[in-house]
């Protein structure tokens, strides 16, 4: 019997989607799993591209009902699903995103933590870009000891375990429309329910995203550079 249910969204079958499939279908664990990746594609074409690599990779496809909602409302969709299911079957739920690839050993090194440390709610792996240094999300991280370190900051849904207990209380209807916020969201929700969320600095996963925010931060601005952009934004947003 499975003893953790993993899922990943999937807005498309690019070759990111591809390797993060195939990187933790063939993850070094010890235990049985189930790994649902959920197609939000509108073209057929996708679909059938992912409805073949569920065949030659034994994983179970799920398909949205409403695919034509915004991604945060698919998400929404997603992990009400997947917290219904795992939490009929009495285990924990782990998100990969589409822009990871897993380590060999994360799942297991995630898994592990989440039944170690007491009232955790969620347990995250740090990401690291193609150098193997700590990427812009968990930049926040960088003074971090090695180890499994308790944080106050957003962990992110990149690769993130919710423990049982987590699941059975959590709520996420009502989240915001942009996926930093929606993920801050659900950090400070676990927070407030009393449970406490850890970053693993030891157990990281290459984070390969889209051309967008982050990585054009990456690229133009140097790292102090980009604090004050975060700075600069959470007081504009405070003072609207």
């Amino acid at each position: 019997m499975e003893q953790l249910h993993i899922i990943s969204p999937a807005w498309n079958v690019s070759d990111n989607v591809q390797r993060m499939i195939s990187a933790v279908v063939s993850s070094k664990v010890v235990f049985p799993f189930e790994y649902t990746v959920y197609s939000a594609c509108i073209e057929d074409e996708q679909n059938r591209k992912l409805t073949k690599l569920a065949g030659e990779h034994h994983f179970k496809m799920a398909q949205l009902n409403d695919k034509t909602s915004a991604p945060n409302i698919q998400l929404t969709q997603i992990l009400q699903h997947a917290q219904k299911k795992a939490m009929n079957a009495g285990v924990p739920l782990l998100v990969v995103w589409p822009e990871v690839l897993v380590a060999k050993d994360t799942i297991q090194e995630l898994f592990e933590y989440g039944r170690m440390m007491e009232r955790s709610g969620l347990i995250s792996a740090i990401v690291r870009d193609a150098k193997g240094n700590i990427a812009q999300p968990h930049s926040f991280a960088m003074s971090y000891n090695r180890g499994i370190v308790p944080t106050h900051h957003n962990v992110g849904l990149f690769c993130a375990l919710f423990t049982s207990r987590l699941l059975a209380i959590i709520d996420f209807t009502d989240l915001p429309d942009t996926k930093e916020s929606f993920e801050a969201k659900i950090s400070k929700r676990s927070r407030r329910l009393g449970f406490k969320n850890y970053m693993i600095t030891t157990s990281s996963v290459e984070w390969t995203p889209k051309r967008g925010r982050y990585t054009l931060l990456q690229e133009d601005m140097n790292w102090l550079k980009y604090q004050w952009f975060k700075l600069v934004k959470r007081f504009r947003k405070s003072h609207k």
